[in-house]
């Protein structure tokens, strides 16, 4: 039998609202779960903790944040950092 491949969600935000919660929230609600989801927020002014509000406790270790400025955010250069979190098989980059 083989075994499961690992995967990490990697996410770069901006002014994260409503949906991203919700898209937080169905993320543990699927058969297979991250191994990680990572989550660089552009600008800590524009990041509410309550984003994190739909995520069931016992997952919550699981998600990292970590906020960048807007002068430090690059399309490539951000995500290719969140890439370089990762260790396993597989990444997903979401938008």
């Amino acid at each position: 039998m083989m075994d499961a491949v690992t995967f990490d969600v990697l996410i770069p935000t901006y002014r994260p609202d409503a949906r991203f919660r919700e898209i937080l929230s169905r993320m543990f609600r699927q058969t297979v779960l991250p191994e990680h989801i990572f989550i660089m927020n552009t600008d800590e002014t524009k990041w509410d903790e309550s984003c994190l509000a739909g995520i069931p406790s016992v997952f919550r270790e699981r998600v990292q944040v970590q906020h960048i400025s807007r002068k430090e955010f690059d399309h490539g250069g951000t995500r290719r950092k969140l890439a370089e979190m990762s260790d396993t098989e597989i990444f997903i980059c979401m938008t």
